[in-house]
């Protein structure tokens, strides 16, 4: 193994980039015109390994050598594999992160920065996985699941980029390595990719999974996005033999957890929902239906309820938003934070297979008078909670304690109120206060919410087939 220093950065980089290079200068030409149109936002180097490179490849470097910033070389005369490149690229870095990047593809502007974003907001976070697009920019894979079988599929295939489907941040079971985000803590406590997937496939299936074993997060981000044109490298038909042959390889190695996952239904949208929520750890599933939720500037109601969602969301609730009013630029921010952010009409969304909530939260007199059938139906299984915003003391709510499982008001003069009326519904004060309130609004939200699932059974945390 040699090395080619082209031009090192003088301090450790954020981020260090790990490409493979082999065959066609064309693409990897491309790959590197896109990342050298990043921004400097996140610092970050870029390590090049030719691997049992073509001399067009090679010759590629001799021409530009002492024009490439922040990149140096390292070159094996014969082909490693991916595995075995990609971990001698790794222990020649000095990154916090480790970004693994196909020589096939083109970064979008805020793809590095997007990745460090979402693993910055929590040290559990042990992998952040791009979503990779296609050549027209739909949508090949944001995440995958694995199947009981070791096969795998990715998720959001052939969706826009914008779609709410793929657009918020979710654990997976694992993200390509065609874009990968990897901790270094994570990355040595795992010992790096498998060398026994050689020479390709399934090394960033089983990375992520050793990931998960150890506590950590694998993650997708939504606003990470790269375009991934497919080499077409090697034969088509060698592809699909050694495709299966390390899916044997990750079978054996993996069988002992496999058993609990889904058995392979890919044509199933219920088993689909139901593989992608056991990959995010089963948290409970609530749903809030609002006006708005996201628009700090309008009144404290709004802003009451845009805090907890994203507190539930970081106390681990799935949660998911339906605005009556309609989608708007502010959810982006939600989405970032895992929060589903749903558009549509509320009955086509109830009614979709797979869709079971824990808790449904209602919030004001016009949603409950509109939605209460309408989630009774839908959703019979789930806890029904009323939020209670200006309360009209001659109005529906004079009735809603006897019509809910649970209630929560903002004042303890509306406590007292739906304590006066008919109905035995527990009624819990959850105050506007402030997210960096040591008693606010999340914590009081996280109380009634235990107690509100206290009400009813586990029912809703299982899938029909």
């Amino acid at each position: 193994m040699t090395a080619r220093p082209v031009d090192a950065a003088d301090r450790p980089p954020t981020v260090s980039i790990i490409i493979l290079a082999r065959h066609r200068p064309e693409r990897l030409e491309r790959c590197l015109a896109a990342l050298a149109r990043l921004p400097d936002q996140v610092s970050h180097e870029v390590l090049i390994l030719l691997n049992g490179a073509d001399d067009d490849v090679r010759a590629m470097f001799d021409a530009r050598a002492t024009r490439l910033h922040r990149v140096r070389v390292l070159e094996s005369p014969i082909n490693l594999g991916f595995a075995v490149g990609s971990n001698m690229g790794a222990a020649a870095t000095t990154g916090r992160y480790l970004a693994f990047l196909n020589d096939d593809t083109e970064v979008e502007a805020g793809w590095l920065q997007s990745l460090v974003e979402i693993a910055e907001l929590d040290p559990r976070v042990g992998a952040v996985g791009s979503c990779i697009l296609f050549p027209d920019g739909s949508v090949q894979e944001l995440g995958s699941i694995v199947w009981q079988d070791g096969s795998t599929m990715g998720l959001g295939r052939g969706e826009p980029p914008e779609s709410p489907a793929v657009s918020f941040v979710r654990e997976a079971d694992y993200c390509s390595a065609c874009s990968l985000l990897v901790r270094r803590e994570a990355w040595e406590a795992v010992g790096g990719f498998c060398e026994d997937y050689f020479p390709a496939y399934y090394e960033d299936v089983d990375l992520c999974l050793s990931i998960r074993a150890l506590g950590y997060r694998v993650l997708c981000a939504p606003r990470s996005r790269v375009r991934h044109h497919e080499g077409g490298s090697s034969d088509p038909g060698f592809r699909v033999f050694l495709h299966g042959y390390q899916r044997r390889r990750f079978q054996q190695r993996w069988g002992h957890l496999l058993s609990a996952f889904e058995p392979p239904k890919p044509e199933s949208a219920v088993a689909v929902n139901r593989a992608a929520f056991r990959a995010r750890g089963y948290p409970r599933r609530l749903l809030v239906i609002n006006d708005r939720i996201a628009d700090s500037a309008i009144d404290s109601g709004v802003r009451r309820m845009r805090d907890a969602v994203v507190e539930l969301s970081e106390a681990g609730y799935a949660v998911s938003v339906w605005s009556s009013h309609g989608d708007n630029q502010a959810v982006l921010a939600l989405r970032q934070g895992g929060i589903e952010t749903i558009v549509g009409g509320l009955e086509a969304h109830l009614r979709g297979p797979g869709i079971l909530y824990d808790i449904v939260v209602i919030s004001g007199p016009r949603n409950f008078e509109r939605y209460e059938a309408l989630v009774r139906e839908c959703q019979p299984h789930s806890v029904l909670v009323y939020d209670a915003e200006a309360v009209d003391q001659h109005g529906i709510e004079t009735s809603v304690r006897a019509r809910v499982d649970f209630l929560t008001c903002v004042s303890p003069a509306e406590e007292a109120f739906f304590r006066s009326t008919r109905g035995t519904a527990p009624v819990a004060l959850v105050p506007p206060s402030g997210r960096q309130s040591p008693n606010g609004t999340a914590s009081a939200w996280l109380d009634a919410l235990v107690r509100a699932q206290l009400t009813r059974s586990d029912a809703a945390r299982t899938f029909p087939d």
